[in-house]
């Protein structure tokens, strides 16, 4: 009986000191998570802006309990330390000092980094509101909200009420302030492109079968909002023009040297501030040609690369020819 109680007690011990093993090293991954905070992590799983601090040790702990480690860790912890660890104080004591420990690290290295944030944001908020005055106007670049993205390349995330509620577009100072405004600006709004080209083909007197392809450049939004209506701001975008596209009901090739001299001579004047111009011929809608035309130094002569879509189905000489053009 003796020997049957010693074995049970035995193998309490033996499970005792397991378990509390168990129980302070599932506090590793908090461990994980203030590290994150110090070292940077990439936002996400596949790769992102790097960040630091709270952002990082949340992204991480976030992660760890979609996977979920931490929940496990957690459930753990709760049902040992209630049947274990409270019992025995200076198990009890040991815990509360690591807990306390992890909680003073996780907020001191997340306030550490929150300030070293905000005097990033600061040193180039003039400089980004700057920037984006003279591409989007005064009023709209005065109206915003800079949140940092990336901490290593001090890319930024700008708010502002041009987006709806939640979008926002992003920056990068040290590329030259290339942001992606427009992109997203376009993305909310999936026919600005298209209306505004069809305001630059009435501005230059297209006919219905022409179209020019344009690039947006920048936009005076002046108090523009989000759900205003856009096609005030088509008089205050600036453009390119990249190329134009014809479209006819009858091709042949000597259609198609037709339409690359009368487009040479109509508008080729119009993309002098391009290398080249594309030109896109179209039969009833469907991809025929496209013509590439590259400038002389001196904008006044030009050769034309003609080459066909690989579903063409008519008959031509053409592919691959290259045609000379004067002015």
């Amino acid at each position: 009986m003796e020997k049957s109680t010693e074995k049970k007690s035995t193998a309490k011990n033996v499970f005792g000191i397991f378990g509390a093993v168990v129980f302070f090293l599932s506090y590793v991954p908090y461990i994980f998570v203030i590290s994150a905070g110090i070292t940077g992590v990439q936002r996400g799983l596949i790769g992102g802006p790097y960040i630091y601090g709270f952002d990082a040790m949340f992204n991480n702990l976030t992660w760890f309990c979609i996977i979920p480690i931490i929940p496990i860790c957690a459930i753990y912890q709760l049902v040992f330390g209630f049947l274990y660890i409270r019992k025995r104080k200076i198990l009890t004591v040991a815990t509360l000092l690591l807990v306390s420990g992890i909680i003073i690290a996780f907020i001191s290295v997340g306030l550490s980094f929150e300030n070293k944030k905000n005097s990033i944001i600061r040193a180039d908020a003039a400089s980004i509101k700057t920037n984006l005055a003279l591409k989007y106007g005064d009023e709209m670049a005065g109206n915003i909200g800079i949140q940092l993205m990336d901490y290593d390349d001090h890319s930024y995330y700008v708010i502002t009420d041009v987006l709806p509620q939640g979008g926002r577009f992003t920056i990068y100072p040290e590329q030259d302030y290339r942001d992606d405004l427009i992109t997203e600006f376009e993305l909310y709004n999936d026919s600005f492109h298209d209306d505004l080209t069809n305001y630059v083909n009435r501005q230059n007197n297209l006919p219905d079968n022409m179209s020019f392809s344009i690039v947006t450049e920048s936009i005076d939004f002046g108090d523009y909002k989000d759900g205003d209506d856009y096609s005030a701001l088509f008089e205050k975008t600036k453009y390119r023009l990249t190329g134009i596209t014809v479209d006819t009901a009858v091709l042949n090739d000597d259609t198609v040297l037709e339409i690359i001299n009368d487009v040479w001579n109509d508008h080729a004047g119009k993309f002098e501030n391009e290398d080249y111009y594309n030109l896109y011929i179209k039969q009833n809608g469907k991809n025929a040609f496209i013509v590439t035309v590259y400038y002389s130094p001196d904008k006044k002569e030009g050769t034309a690369d003609i080459s066909t879509y690989s579903d063409y189905q008519g008959d031509t000489r053409l592919n691959g020819a290259a045609i000379a053009l004067k002015r």
